[in-house]
C-alpha cells in the first residue's frame, strides 16, 4: 500500500480539526492510487494472456 493511501485511510474524516478540503483531498489521492492499479493490472493481465495459449489453436 503506497504512504499516500496509507495516510488516507488512517486519517479520520471526522476529525473536528481536519481542513474542510481534506476529505476531497484524500479522495483524489485514492481516486489516483486506484487509477494506478487499474492500469498495473490491466498491464498484468495483456501480459498475462501474451503467454496462455490461444483458445482457437488449441481446438
Amino acid at each position: 500500500m503506497s504512504s499516500d493511501v496509507a495516510a488516507w485511510s488512517n486519517n479520520d474524516a471526522r476529525a473536528p480539526d481536519a481542513p474542510a478540503g481534506s476529505e476531497g483531498d484524500r479522495l483524489t489521492l485514492l481516486g489516483t492510487w486506484i487509477d494506478d492499479q487499474r492500469r498495473t493490472w490491466n498491464d498484468r493481465l495483456d501480459a498475462l494472456e501474451q503467454h496462455l495459449p490461444d483458445e482457437e489453436a488449441a481446438r
